[in-house]
């Protein structure tokens, strides 16, 4: 029944933004403030997961041939400290009122069938709800987080760091032996296809060669993530 769209308002003496939710007939029902700031700088625990995302991307940043950067270190740390900052300020202000007014609406939702279900049930009447209404209580907002936000896909996340580093101890072995890091040396040494690794890299638009380059800084990296 909300308006489709909600948008923050000026920042206010306390640097608060506030955005509200409104009926048909434009009666407001809720704000919402945040100060964008303060979360922006105020970072969860990286998972494993996101560590090694963000470690697979300043390597292969660092290692295209086109880089005018070529330290991986210093990569990660801009990432960490400078552009996820940045970035999480201007999405929070973009989409945190979407989001947050579809999350609103389950909570609101939720207190009304509650309210439902209790008058039915100290009346006598039988339990109302069950685990499947929960889930599709839920299911907008879940398909929207996965959709729009986690831009989750079918199938299984590439194991792209994992594979960097598989390269990149096949090319130090290779490089101990003096022999040529040619993909189909570095497939042997794995004990795989060549075709199989030349499935790897050319998704994220790097060449053989940028792909060995940044196994090698990956290498250098995997146990030194800066703090946000």
């Amino acid at each position: 029944m909300e308006e489709e769209f909600a948008e923050f308002g000026a920042i206010d003496s306390e640097g608060f933004r506030t955005f509200s939710m409104t009926l048909e007939d434009g009666s407001e029902i809720a704000r919402v403030s945040l100060h964008i700031d303060r979360i922006s700088k105020k970072f969860p625990d990286y998972t494993n997961d996101e560590k090694n995302a963000l470690l697979t991307a300043a390597s292969i940043a660092a290692a295209r041939n086109d880089s005018c950067l070529n330290d991986p270190q210093t990569v990660l740390t801009t990432i960490v400290q400078r552009l996820l900052p940045t970035l999480v300020a201007e999405q929070l202000q973009t989409y945190f009122p979407k989001l947050a007014k579809e999350a609103l609406e389950v909570v609101t939702n939720a207190c009304l069938k509650f309210a439902l279900g209790g008058v039915v049930e100290m009346n006598g009447g039988p339990r109302v709800y069950d685990k499947e209404t929960a889930e599709a209580l839920l299911s907008p907002l879940t398909k929207t987080i996965a959709k729009e936000f986690l831009r989750v896909r079918a199938g299984r996340p590439a194991e792209t760091w994992q594979r960097l580093l598989r390269t990149a101890e096949a090319v130090g072995r290779l490089k101990v032996a003096s022999e040529a890091t040619t993909r189909e040396k570095v497939a042997e040494v794995l004990e795989v296809d060549a075709g199989t690794i030349g499935d790897w890299y050319p998704h994220l638009n790097c060449t053989w060669e940028e792909w060995v380059r940044a196994s090698e800084m990956a290498g250098k990296i995997k146990n030194n993530f800066p703090a946000g």
